[in-house]
Order: structure tokens, then C-alpha cells, then sequence
């Protein structure tokens, strides 16, 4: 299997790419993001397990908000791309490891 990352800011084309590569190649693109929670529970979950190394460890807990409002927004903007595009989506609003050995099991089935 070979490896292709697509990393980049917001509006730069990523989902494009995506969906070309996908067409052009047919590789598997995998799409996270959460859009079953709330702002609140996102900065609630983010503390809980938030340590010094972390990029949002220092942030005001009303920074912190501001971050996870625009994510969960964010999120919702990149299902329904990737929705419409043909991309999987997986949400990772609750239980992140379950939900992570699901792709785990995608990629085996899709992509191995």
C-alpha cells in the first residue's frame, strides 16, 4: 500500500484532491471530524484529557470554546464535502477509539 497525506489550511483544495486522487487512482480517502457534539462537550472532553503537550493547553477556557465552536462547525462542513464528494466520513464526536478501530477495519477491508 502506498501512502498519500493531503495536509493543508481550510479552503486550500484538500477535498478536491481528495476526490481526484480517489477518481484518477482509486484510493480510499478517510474524512474525520465531529458533528454529533456540542461546542461545550468538545471543550469538556479536550480538558479531560488535554496534557502539557498539547497545542490547546495553555488556551483560556474561552479561547478553548471559540476552537471547538469553529471545529464542530467546520466539522459539519467537511461531512457534507465529503458527502457529496463520495468520500467515507467517520465521526469521532464519541467513543474515538472504537470509532478508530473501525477505520482500522476499513482500511484492511478497502485499502490493504
Amino acid at each position: 500500500m502506498k501512502n498519500i497525506i493531503i495536509w493543508g489550511v481550510p479552503r486550500s483544495g484538500k477535498s478536491t484532491l481528495a476526490y481526484r486522487i480517489r477518481q484518477e487512482f482509486g484510493h480510499s480517502v478517510i474524512c474525520l471530524g465531529y458533528t454529533e457534539i456540542s461546542p461545550e462537550e468538545k471543550v469538556k472532553e479536550m480538558v479531560r484529557y488535554e496534557t502539557a503537550r498539547d497545542w490547546s493547553y495553555k488556551m483560556s477556557m474561552e479561547a478553548k470554546f471559540t476552537q471547538c465552536e469553529t471545529f464542530c462547525n467546520e466539522s459539519k462542513m467537511v461531512r457534507k464535502t465529503a458527502e457529496r464528494l463520495g468520500l467515507q466520513f467517520f465521526d469521532v464526536s464519541f467513543d474515538r477509539e472504537k470509532v478508530f478501530d473501525e477505520i482500522i477495519q476499513y482500511i484492511r477491508q478497502n485499502i490493504s
